[in-house]
């Protein structure tokens, strides 16, 4: 192992991964004709640590590389440089860092081609920025970097991903990131070589970089990991969702009667998020599956983890899921606090981070980066629903149609244990899925005639009633949910309710119900 000199890694802060989520994808061979396409590539599937996004920017064309690309490129080229904490003689605190050359990146965008790093051009000495989230950018040529593979854009250390990044002690204290990417080298200086690096943008040739690099948003990626679907949600679709559900909240520093210091946040429900991934359909709310009240937790780049019930988050506008503070994007650099022992604390914001008026601090984690839903947890009986008529069908219990309403706060003096808002189908449409041959209509005709319909209990008790007295009846309910919660073991998985239900009449309800069956 070579002598190299080079800048010392402090690492501090609390890990970002679990060792189980750590596994990185071996070496892996280029897609046959498709060298730009590295999504296909099989090191893309490793998903080592959080997730994130390097925006690659140039003249002919811009790249958003996903770290799955960055890990599939650096498994086809790998390049690595290690850090012997200058003692060269005692291998035991090296660090090896891995990666890629920084020149291959530069080739995603040089030109047209990004399959290609464009000599020709190169020759010529256009500008490359490396910019890091805390502002820092290094500004080099590109015969400076021109198949330089010593110089690295590294997103492993020792196999793992990169440290979030370190406080430096000072008057203030200033944060050092690391995370997601670094370069590093042999070759360069410590002031050339910027750590957390979120863009990396080539100019024209002639063209002289600003100072000031651009203030445009940097990319990111929140990993959404639910049951049933996983999903990496990037900076522009979170962005979009939230311009078709927007939602803020404000914050008035505890001064509710000066508005000048006021601050708004803005967004995205939370649990318009969490519809992402927790059923097998992105584009909706599983009302049913949030009825079972599985957990979920919502976690920080430094660690800290809120965790939630599904029934704490249904439908709360007012939870809210912020990219956006006053406009712009969240600041990238933690807030830091002097511990007043020699230690220091900081508190990440970007890239989302939560807020509300009816969450504690605690329930407030920023620099959110991952969420993760705990998997429903089913009773022990049955819990679909079996339809047999002229045909057969089943609904599971989290398709099950909840649409229809039946309030039974509403419907006097009741069994007080009816005084609930019910959810469900209602049962004339159920009815006319299996009533004949043509499963999309209800057949009045033949209800109107008269037919047997009963309900079977889970313990095989039976309640009969005519299709007679059904038609037109659009509130009588098949309910899946009560008060928005999965019906108890007492009443479920289904209960028959509707305004059928009066006072002093005495007709009960059939709960309990898992078949329905019409008797022609």
């Amino acid at each position: 192992m070579g002598k190299h000199k080079k800048a010392v890694l402090v690492l501090a802060g609390v890990a970002v991964a679990l060792a189980a989520m750590l596994a990185i994808a071996g070496a892996v061979a280029a897609a046959p004709g498709s060298p730009t396409s590295l999504d296909a590539a099989p090191g893309a599937a490793a998903d080592a640590g959080y997730g994130w996004i390097a925006q690659l920017r140039g003249v002919a064309r811009s790249e958003d590389m996903t770290y799955k690309q960055v890990r599939s490129l650096a498994a086809l080229h790998p390049a690595s440089w290690t850090d012997d904490n200058k003692t060269p003689e005692d291998p035991s605190d090296d660090i090896v860092y891995t990666g890629v050359p920084l020149w291959r990146l530069i080739a995603r965008i040089d030109d047209a081609m990004p399959g290609s790093f464009n000599d020709t051009l190169a020759a010529k000495d256009y500008a490359v920025q490396v910019i890091g989230l805390d502002g820092f950018t290094v500004t080099f040529t590109s015969s400076q970097l021109a198949r330089k593979d010593d110089i690295i854009v590294a997103d492993l250390a020792n196999g793992l991903p990169l440290q979030m990044g370190s406080v430096k002690a000072g008057d203030p204290p200033s944060w050092k990131p690391a995370w997601p990417i670094k370069l590093v080298s042999s070759t360069l200086a410590g002031n050339q070589k910027p750590a957390g690096i979120a863009r990396i943008v080539v100019y024209k040739v002639g063209v002289t970089p600003p100072v000031i690099p651009s203030t445009a948003p940097y990319g990111w990626i929140v990993q959404l990991r639910g049951a049933a679907r996983n999903e990496d949600m990037t900076y522009k679709q979170a962005r979009s969702l939230a311009t078709l559900h927007p939602v803020s909240w404000t914050d008035d520093n505890k001064t509710p009667d000066d508005p000048s210091d006021d601050h708004v946040y803005t967004g995205v429900a939370l649990w318009r998020v969490i519809a992402r991934i927790d059923d097998a359909t992105p584009a909706t709310f599983n009302d049913n599956l949030a009825g079972m009240d599985y957990g979920l937790s919502v976690i920080g780049a430094d660690g800290f983890t809120a965790t939630f019930t599904s029934s704490q988050i249904a439908h709360k506008s007012n939870i809210v899921f912020a990219d956006r503070l006053d406009g712009a994007q969240l600041p990238t650099v933690p807030a830091i606090t002097d511990n007043g022992d020699g230690t220091y604390s900081w508190k990440p914001s970007w890239p989302a981070k939560l807020v509300s008026s009816v969450l504690t601090g605690k329930q407030k984690p920023g620099g959110v980066l991952r969420v993760v839903l705990d998997k429903p947890v089913y009773p022990a009986y049955k819990t679909s629903l079996t339809l047999r008529g002229k045909l057969i069908r089943t609904i599971p219990y989290a398709k099950f149609p909840n649409g229809v309403r039946w309030d039974g706060t509403k419907a006097g003096d009741i069994n007080p244990t009816l005084k609930a808002v019910y959810r469900g189908q209602s049962l004339y449409k159920l009815v006319g899925l299996v009533d004949d041959r043509y499963p999309k209509t209800f057949n009045k005709a033949r209800a109107l005639k008269g037919y047997k319909i009963q309900f079977i209990a889970r313990d095989g008790y039976k309640v009969t009633i005519s299709s007679k007295t059904i038609v037109g009846k659009s509130g009588w309910i098949v309910a899946c949910l009560k008060d928005g919660m999965m019906l108890s073991t007492d009443e479920g998985p289904y209960r028959y309710v509707g305004s059928f239900i009066k006072p002093f009449f005495g007709k009960l309800s059939a709960r309990q119900v898992v078949t329905i069956k019409l008797i022609f």
